[in-house]
C-alpha cells in the first residue's frame, strides 16, 4: 500500500506504514488442534473475483487427492457465489464443500476456531481490482493460532508468519495447490504452526505496539513542525 502512495505522488519520507490491530483478548484466544481431526479448511469474505475463491477451489481439489477426508468451507456473499457453485459442482465436490452465509461476530469468530486451516489466495481481479493492504481475516486467523495458506498478493507477506505460513505466487494454480497439500499432509505441525502465527500477531499487531509506532510518529512530526 505504501508503494501505491509513492507511485501516485506521496514523498516516501513522508509515508509510514501504522499495522493494523489484532484481537488478543480473552474472546480471541487460540483453540487446540488436534491431528487427529478430518481436516477443515475455511476461506471467508466478500465472494468477489478478488479474493481468488474459484482458484481456492481448485487448489483444494486438487489437494484433497492427499487426505480426501478434508473438507472445505467457504463463508460469504456476494457476486461469485454462484459461479463458485458452479465450479464445485463441476469439480465434483458438492458433498467436500460447503457454503455458509455470513455470520454474526461473535458465531464467525468461533466458526474460525472450528476450522484448521485458513485459505486465502487473493488476487487482481480482471477489472484490476485488488486487495490494496493487507486482509484483516488473516490477522483474525492467526490470533486464534490458525494454520495459514494464501498467496503473496498485495500485503499479504508483510502480515503472516513468514516462517510458518504457506504462500503461493500470485496466480500460480499448481503452487496454491502444493502448499495446501502441505498443510494438509502435517497434521502433526498445525500446533506449531497455530502457536507461531499467534506470537507473530503478538509481536506485530497489539495494540501496545501499534500504538508505540504510532507515538513515534507523532513525536517526528511534532519535531518536523517545531524546527
Amino acid at each position: 500500500m505504501r508503494e501505491r502512495l509513492i507511485d501516485l505522488g506521496a514523498p516516501s519520507s513522508r509515508t509510514h506504514v501504522i499495522p493494523l490491530i489484532a484481537h488478543l483478548d480473552d474472546d480471541w484466544q487460540p483453540a487446540s488442534l488436534a491431528a487427529d481431526e478430518a481436516p477443515r479448511v475455511l476461506m471467508t469474505g466478500r465472494l468477489v473475483e478478488k479474493k481468488g475463491f474459484a482458484e481456492g477451489v481448485a487448489a483444494f481439489s486438487e489437494a484433497r487427492r492427499s487426505r480426501d477426508d478434508a473438507r472445505l468451507l467457504i463463508l460469504g456473499a456476494g457476486p461469485e457465489e454462484e459461479r463458485l457453485r458452479l465450479v464445485t459442482r463441476s469439480l465434483g465436490l458438492e458433498d467436500a464443500v460447503e457454503f455458509v452465509s455470513p455470520l454474526p461476530r461473535d458465531r464467525f469468530r468461533d466458526f474460525m476456531r472450528s476450522c484448521h486451516i485458513v485459505l486465502q489466495p487473493s488476487r487482481t481481479a480482471s477489472d484490476g481490482d485488488a486487495e490494496g493492504g493487507a486482509p484483516t481475516t488473516l490477522l483474525e486467523a492467526q490470533a486464534l493460532g490458525r494454520v495459514i495458506v494464501a498467496t503473496d498478493h498485495a500485503d499479504i507477506p508483510n502480515i503472516v508468519d513468514r516462517e510458518t505460513a504457506l504462500l503461493a505466487p500470485e496466480d500460480d494454480a499448481e503452487a496454491l495447490a502444493d502448499r495446501l497439500t502441505t498443510a494438509l499432509t502435517a497434521p502433526k505441525n498445525w500446533p506449531s504452526w497455530g502457536a507461531a502465527s499467534r506470537r507473530f500477531v503478538e509481536s506485530h499487531h497489539s495494540r501496545e505496539h501499534v500504538a508505540t509506532l504510532l507515538a513515534r510518529l507523532y513525536d517526528r512530526v511534532l519535531a518536523t513542525t517545531i524546527e
